[in-house]
């Protein structure tokens, strides 16, 4: 009998873990097409390397109703916006997203912040405090500047 009750709670352990893992697949996966995560991995995903100036640990809004709460690492460069997941989410691939697919829209009056379109559908992002915005425009601004220290209108 003894042993009938451990092979039963083996099965107990081993089919609650399986269950959790579906589950976090699943959920991975769904959020991924929710969030417009999946649109950006189809045209964005890169192997490329994060550049120097990045955080990690960042919340983040996509689209309307998914929220990334203290998940998200952002870099950003010259070039563009990176984008990926401190731990592994199905269906979230680091993402580099060039300023030439990014739009900027500016406070109004019903939004606080600035908030980013990305690629062709224009996926909304939102960072839940404002200088996330203005953390990633840094080395756009710079590179933007003039050597009399004025910033050019070339974007």
């Amino acid at each position: 009998m003894q042993t009938l009750d451990f092979t039963h709670a083996v099965l107990l352990i081993a089919g609650t873990l399986g269950s959790l893992a579906a589950l976090l697949m699943i959920g991975g996966w769904a959020i991924s097409f929710l969030s417009g995560w999946h649109a950006l991995a189809e045209r964005y995903r890169t192997d490329r390397r994060f550049p120097e100036h990045q955080r990690r640990g960042i919340t983040a809004r996509l689209r309307a109703f998914i929220t990334y709460k203290n998940i998200l690492d952002f870099g950003s460069d010259a070039e563009g916006i990176y984008m990926g997941v401190m731990i592994p989410i199905l269906n979230h691939p680091r993402l580099f997203i060039p300023w030439t697919e990014i739009e900027v829209i500016e406070p109004g009056t019903w939004h606080v912040t600035k908030k980013f379109l990305l690629g062709p559908d224009k996926i909304p992002l939102r960072g839940r405090w404002p200088s996330l915005a203005e953390f990633l425009l840094e080395p756009r601004v710079e590179t933007a500047a003039t050597p009399s220290g004025t910033i050019s209108s070339s974007f």
